[in-house]
């Protein structure tokens, strides 16, 4: 809702307020002609040379309205005086004392001191004491401001009873066709409403006041801001969250490709493993038909040797020198008599017997 001037006399007692302007929904300026001082008019005086200056520049007297008050509303800031002097009022004033209002005053003796009240040579610039609001009542066919709804029915009721309105029949639903939340029209029947509707602000009613909580434009930007920066928060969360779901997801992978592949490399070394032993077994397999023929062929000669000649000496020496071929990684059973034949001097015929299987003593 714009700000716009407001222009009224109003009685209060002995005092006669003639003009007043909004600065905002809570502070006001007045200019008061007559009674002791601002207090007695129930307004507070101005003691700060800046806001004299504003109260100035934002009152004005249209029910006497003239070039007087042209003037001073055109006045200079360089026009404004400082005192401490019994006879003027306390506080900031247009001094009008010879017809015509040539400068502002700004006199900070008490006003229990001072002799001179406010009148139409001597006009006290005033402002309104701050007033809180907790609710207002809005336009027909409205709605409330964002960020100012009333969202529980208990409030609602105090609303409306803080406001003085009548509410001897309330109506209680959930419809979209009506301003959600709390609303009030004057008649005798459903007179106060509350609308359970959260699916959005509703529809404007040309018969319903919206019920709404008393916010400045300021707090209901940084209520708005509150929450941007709450959904920038939370979007910003689950983006971490995504993220790191990412990389877990994605380290999955990264340990599941290892393990296939460390699966894989002991696969092939088992393979690998598995052909080298077939490939020794075919190579010792080789090995004993050729040793088989090679150590037959070393016997042939003594094919008519009589094994139970042999001394125990003799058997004792070879046997030794034997257990000794075999330490040398000997794999067959033919190649442990070959190692013996050439490595057991004097044992060839020993190797032959223990080959054939024979018996000795």
């Amino acid at each position: 809702m714009s700000l716009k001037t407001l222009f009224f006399t109003l009685a209060l007692g002995a005092t006669t307020i003639v003009a007043s302007s909004s600065l905002n929904p809570a502070q006001s300026y007045k200019l008061v002609t007559s009674g002791k001082s601002c207090a007695a008019a129930g307004l507070i005086a101005i003691t700060d040379q800046t806001e004299c200056k504003n109260a100035n520049n934002n009152v004005n007297n249209p029910m006497t309205y003239d070039i007087i008050d042209l003037q001073m509303m055109n006045a200079k800031d360089s026009n404004i005086k400082l005192f401490d002097r019994h006879d003027e009022p306390h506080g900031c004033l247009r001094n009008c004392w010879h017809g015509t209002c040539t400068r502002l005053d700004l006199n900070s003796r008490k006003a229990e001191l001072t002799t001179q009240s406010c009148s139409t040579k001597l006009k006290c610039l005033c402002k309104t004491k701050p007033t809180t609001h907790k609710f207002v009542k809005l336009p027909k066919n409205t709605n409330c401001l964002e960020g100012s709804d009333i969202t529980e029915e208990s409030e609602c009721k105090e609303a409306i009873q803080d406001l003085g309105l009548k509410e001897n029949s309330w109506w209680t639903g959930n419809h979209g066709n009506i301003p959600a939340g709390c609303t009030w029209r004057d008649y005798d029947h459903h007179n106060a409403h509350w609308n359970a509707y959260t699916s959005g602000p509703g529809k404007p009613r040309n018969d319903l006041h919206p019920i709404c909580l008393f916010k400045t434009q300021a707090e209901i930007q940084a209520a708005k801001q509150k929450v941007i920066e709450s959904e920038n928060a939370r979007k910003a969360a689950e983006q971490q969250r995504v993220e790191a779901e990412q990389q877990r997801v994605e380290a999955q992978k990264a340990l599941q490709a290892a393990e296939a592949e460390r699966k894989l490399q002991a696969e092939q070394a088992e393979q690998a493993e598995r052909d080298a032993i077939a490939a020794d077994k075919e190579r010792v397999s080789a090995l004993l038909i050729k040793h088989h023929s090679t150590v037959a062929a070393n016997f042939d000669f003594a094919a008519n040797f009589d094994c139970t000649s042999m001394s125990l000496e003799k058997i004792q020496s070879c046997a030794s020198c034997g257990k000794l071929s075999y330490g040398l990684n000997v794999e067959t059973r033919d190649e442990y008599f070959e190692l013996g034949i050439k490595n057991c001097l004097g044992c060839k015929d020993y190797m032959y017997c223990m080959y054939k299987g024979i018996t000795t003593k």
